[in-house]
């Protein structure tokens, strides 16, 4: 019987005028047997948890090589073992200074910067859409980067005899370098200096460099085993959100990366810039 249960009867006999004697031996033994009761309960729950987690399989994160957290985990997290291996094949490296990363949450809360990013986008829509299309890109995945990029540019880089002069590596709204038009076999491996100069005016002719930034993800989707008939959502499924986290650490290196390129993924206008459609008003008749 219920300890709760015997005291409450006891103090409703009293109440009454009756007087009930409870041996001391009686709770001794109740009590002592719902701690013992509790305690079997706390240590089999840590069985199966324990039995659980033993159990559950990783799953691939892109192919056979790199494995992803449990389906609980952020897919932006990678692994010491995935960085190794990341790097090894990469090349890529490690996450902004702290200095680095609050410049970048400062800056993400200008609006008019925002502001003129946006619009920058709203230009680059078309092409954003069609390069997406052709090389079976999530669209938002480019938008993300592409505002990320452009939203933290660093004035006078675009500037011909600064893109030109060699002090910056990166250039235009995608910030990719000479070496991303070599890996796509649009460059020799050692190009002269000529090609050199014809590549950065390349990379600076907007419409260009958003379709390289399409055939760069595309390129490492198939490096990655990814199936390139296959469009990435990062809301449907937590191995697409760790691929897509994979490939925007892969476009620019730096472990904070991945989880603000899935947060812009997310942004509602962001998304109304992509998707929403332009219909003029007919006025009505009179």
């Amino acid at each position: 019987m219920n300890l709760s249960v015997i005291l409450q009867d006891a103090h409703e006999l009293e109440y009454r005028g009756y007087s009930l004697r409870i041996q001391p031996d009686l709770f001794f033994v109740s009590l002592f047997g719902r701690q013992v009761v509790a305690v079997a309960g706390v240590l089999g729950f840590i069985c199966l948890s324990i039995s659980h987690i033993r159990s559950t399989d990783q799953l691939p994160l892109v192919d056979a090589e790199i494995q992803t957290q449990p389906l609980q985990g952020d897919p932006s997290v990678f692994s010491p073992e995935e960085l190794h291996l990341l790097q090894r094949r990469f090349g890529v490296h490690g996450p902004q200074t702290r200095l680095a990363q609050l410049f970048t949450r400062g800056v993400d809360q200008f609006q008019p910067l925002r502001t003129k990013t946006v619009n920058r986008l709203q230009v680059l829509k078309p092409v954003i859409k069609r390069e997406a299309r052709r090389h079976k890109v999530n669209p938002m995945l480019i938008t993300a980067i592409l505002f990320d990029e452009i939203q933290h540019s660093k004035p006078g880089e675009d500037l011909p005899f600064v893109v030109h002069s060699g002090f910056v590596s990166t250039h235009g709204p995608a910030q990719l370098g000479i070496s991303e038009l070599i890996h796509q076999g649009r460059l020799p491996l050692k190009p002269s200096k000529i090609q050199i100069a014809e590549a950065r005016n390349l990379l600076m002719d907007s419409d260009a460099n958003v379709e390289l930034l399409a055939a760069k993800i595309a390129r490492l989707k198939r490096q990655l085993g990814l199936p390139s008939d296959q469009i990435l959502i990062a809301s449907r499924s937590y191995v697409d959100a760790k691929a897509i986290s994979t490939l925007a650490y892969l476009h620019n290196g730096k472990l904070d990366y991945p989880r603000r390129v899935l947060r812009y993924m997310q942004d509602t206008e962001l998304h109304g810039l992509i998707y929403s459609k332009r219909r003029s008003i007919i006025p009505p008749l009179v």
